[in-house]
């Protein structure tokens, strides 16, 4: 994988990130809000525990942008260890992507 594609896909999996984050914020709100539907606590408590992490890997981001250090780079260094071949690579670097954005993007609205 080049190191153009190896960005493109780690700015994507930021951006869910910052998207999840406000998806989940705007989730809660609108649970705590609603006066006729019936209030999950599960559903509030896992939203709420949802936006703990995604402050969490959002503090992350922003540590990584400030030092230097590409915290993503070692999980694709992990991702080349185990391919031997560069399309199979290349691949799951996309599929991991795509999937890190849809559920990151995903679980404030399955839980709304």
């Amino acid at each position: 994988m080049e190191e153009r594609e190896f960005k493109i896909c780690t700015w994507i999996h930021h951006a869910a990130t910052f998207t999840g984050l406000s998806a989940g914020i705007w989730a809660l709100d609108r649970r705590t809000r609603s006066t006729g539907r019936k209030r999950s606590v599960l559903k509030e408590t896992a939203l709420v525990l949802y936006i703990i992490s995604q402050i969490w890997a959002a503090v992350k981001i922003v540590a990584s942008l400030l030092s230097g250090r590409e915290r993503m780079k070692d999980g694709y260094d992990n991702i080349h260890s185990l391919c031997n071949d560069k399309q199979k690579e290349r691949g799951l670097t996309w599929m991991l992507t795509i999937v890190s954005a849809c559920v990151k993007t995903g679980t404030p609205v399955m839980l709304r």
